[in-house]
């Protein structure tokens, strides 16, 4: 399944937008598509629009209790500097739309950096 452009607000999430925005294999038949097209607008509430738009849930504070309260750290890994770059700009857009914040934890584990099908990092 693909999604060619973007689809920008709600009144682009109608039914008959969807399916002219998602390409699906040939090997789908009309049966499948119209079920897929259903669950999709089903779960409009939770899919993204676009690499923007996203949510954030509200659950109360809570704390994890350990058998072992030794913090563990594993040394960050290396990467070339095209890479450490567009991490650490991944990162400061990241901070700057509230997802992830700065830490002083004693805990640590490194990032694994994946690339996606469409080549972005």
């Amino acid at each position: 399944m693909v999604m060619t452009g973007k689809v920008k607000n709600d009144a682009d999430w109608e039914c008959n937008t969807l399916k002219e925005k998602i390409i699906l294999e040939e090997s789908i038949g009309e049966v499948e598509r119209e079920r897929l097209f259903k669950m999709l607008w089903d779960k409009r509430r939770v899919l993204s629009l676009d690499d923007d738009d996203f949510g954030g849930s509200k659950l109360p504070e809570f704390k994890i209790i350990l058998s072992d309260d030794t913090p563990i750290y594993q040394r960050p890994r290396h990467f070339s500097p095209p890479i450490a770059r567009e991490i650490e700009e991944q990162c400061q857009e990241l901070e700057y739309m509230g997802v992830i914040e700065r830490s002083e934890s004693s805990w640590n584990s490194p990032i694994v950096p994946v690339r996606k099908p469409d080549v972005s990092l």
